[in-house]
């Protein structure tokens, strides 16, 4: 609970000490227009469409979308929020001999800083609240159990590409994992950013 008021406190204290007047009295068209545009140069759209494909007593696919939004309150320092969807394929043979499927969406939503120390490299920090599905095979039909809990992420990630268009890889640690998940707190992203 700590760090989430700590990772808070601090965000707003980032977003307090960089606002500033977007249109100040006495600018001319031509100088709001500039101001305009210096805006919206300040916006990065960027996310991940995560895949995968395993087995679990069963086949699973997972098939994902995780946009997010940046400001940069700097040219190194950007602020903004983030969700994302997962869609879950789970299907699985039970002891009577039939087949037996799920389909869950696991959801999340939450607030991340990102801080770009070098031209390729950046430091991230996120929280985010979840609400993922578990599946369990219980010998007669797959059931599934919902959780919700937060996640406070760190990790670091590289950036690469030409123009406005990039691709980027990052690793996180969870810092708040849930105590009774066999999911490892590192966790891995490959994405694509627009304008970062």
């Amino acid at each position: 609970m700590l760090v989430k008021k700590l990772f808070f406190f601090f965000c707003l204290c980032l977003c307090i000490g960089q606002i500033n007047a977007q249109i100040r009295p006495g600018q001319s068209q031509e100088e709001r227009t500039k101001t305009r545009s210096s805006q919206e140069k300040r916006y990065w759209f960027g996310g991940s469409v995560p895949l995968s494909l395993g087995l679990f007593g069963g086949t699973q696919l997972q098939l994902g979308a995780s946009p997010m939004l940046g400001y940069k309150l700097t040219p190194q320092l950007s602020l903004g929020p983030r969700v994302g969807f997962l869609y879950n394929f789970f299907s699985a043979r039970t002891s009577n001999g039939t087949v037996d499927r799920a389909q869950p969406i696991n959801w999340h939503a939450g607030v991340f800083a990102r801080y770009k120390a070098f031209r390729s490299i950046f430091f991230q920090a996120e929280y985010e609240f979840e609400n993922q599905a578990q599946v369990f095979n219980n010998g007669n039909q797959l059931e599934v159990f919902r959780i919700n809990q937060s996640n406070t992420f760190i990790g670091a990630g590289l950036s690469q590409g030409q123009g406005v268009f990039k691709s980027e890889i990052m690793i996180l640690y969870n810092l708040t994992p849930n105590a009774n998940s066999l999911v490892s707190p590192l966790v891995p992203r490959f994405g694509l950013s627009w304008h970062f």
